[in-house]
């Protein structure tokens, strides 16, 4: 409930810059990125960590998953796609996060 009051409070804020044909496509990506690359981040990690590991892993790797949520959200528009991209999300992220994680132990 939480990211979703996020993500539609955000969202409706930068409805007047959604108008501005090449704004619209950056500020899209980079705030949903940001949104949707945290929740499913929230979703695989605290399966597989203990919260202080999760935080760490979370500030030391934030860009990566902020890049990973801005693959999805453009996942996410195309029409057919769409169907299947939270399936895909979940592997992405799990890859995503895996390969943090191995860095993060090896430190």
């Amino acid at each position: 409930i939480r990211y979703t009051g996020a993500v539609l409070i955000i969202n409706l804020f930068l409805v007047p810059i959604y108008f501005i044909p090449v704004l619209n496509l950056i500020s899209f990506g980079l705030v949903n990125g940001y949104l949707i690359g945290r929740e499913y981040f929230d979703l695989i990690a605290p399966r597989r960590l203990e919260p202080g590991a999760v935080k760490l892993i979370q500030k030391r790797f934030k860009f990566r998953f902020w890049f990973v949520g801005i693959v999805i959200s453009y996942l996410l528009v195309i029409p057919v796609l769409n169907f299947v991209v939270p399936i895909i999300a979940v592997t992405f992220m799990l890859h995503t996060f895996e390969k943090c994680r191995k860095e993060y132990e090896r430190t």
